[in-house]
């Protein structure tokens, strides 16, 4: 309505109609305001094999994050929990997005273990570090490089550390459009069950 009566207001001051006028965020009075690229999150994970991180690329959907790729981490770090993590975010439930899982061992979930995607380390020092689901023979490393077999309690969100969204606009994917609007957050063991 307001485009309306700037273009009527700018013809009744002699304009031929071909001249659009701005308006006061920058738009012309033509355009339609296009739908927001999904807020992207960079969440640092450790694999419970090898010990080595990895990023996780989550598209945020209110208080889920729809896990969707992997990234190799630019500080190329190992093992050892000794770095203080990066900004918390909140807490969040996880949902898969069409995520591949683990690139270093290739786990997406552990029902032996009855773990979904993720563990989270809740020992001091270990800074509320997550973890993929992988395992061998049975035991779990974690981020502080202590390497033994766990028992994991059922939660619903974790808190959360990463980085904030790249600045770049990214299109979102369908499939995380899909899950985003199918899938609430899963309870899971220290960790958050597939669909």
């Amino acid at each position: 309505m307001r485009a309306r009566r700037a273009l009527d207001k700018a013809r009744a001051a002699g304009s031929d109609g071909n001249d659009v006028p701005a308006l006061r965020d920058g738009r012309s009075a033509g355009t339609a305001r296009s739908a927001p690229a999904p807020e992207l999150i960079q969440i640092p994970i450790w694999c419970s094999v090898t010990g080595r991180a990895f990023v996780a690329v989550a598209e945020r959907q209110g208080d889920v994050l729809v896990i969707i790729r992997n990234a190799m981490p630019s500080t190329g770090t190992g093992s050892g929990g000794g770095a203080a993590p990066p900004r918390l975010l909140g807490s969040f439930g996880f949902a898969d997005g069409g995520w591949p899982g683990c690139p270093h061992c290739g786990a997406k979930d552990n029902p032996a273990h009855h773990l979904g995607m993720f563990w989270v380390c809740i020992l001091p020092g270990c800074h509320s570090a997550i973890h993929c689901a992988g395992d061998h023979r049975g035991k779990f490393r974690c981020a502080c490089g202590k390497v033994e077999a766990r028992t994991f309690q059922v939660v619903v969100s974790v808190d959360v550390h990463g980085a904030a969204p790249s600045p770049r606009p990214v299109a979102r994917s369908a499939l995380a459009a899909k899950v985003a609007a199918d899938v609430a957050p899963q309870a899971a063991q220290l960790t958050f069950r597939r669909k």
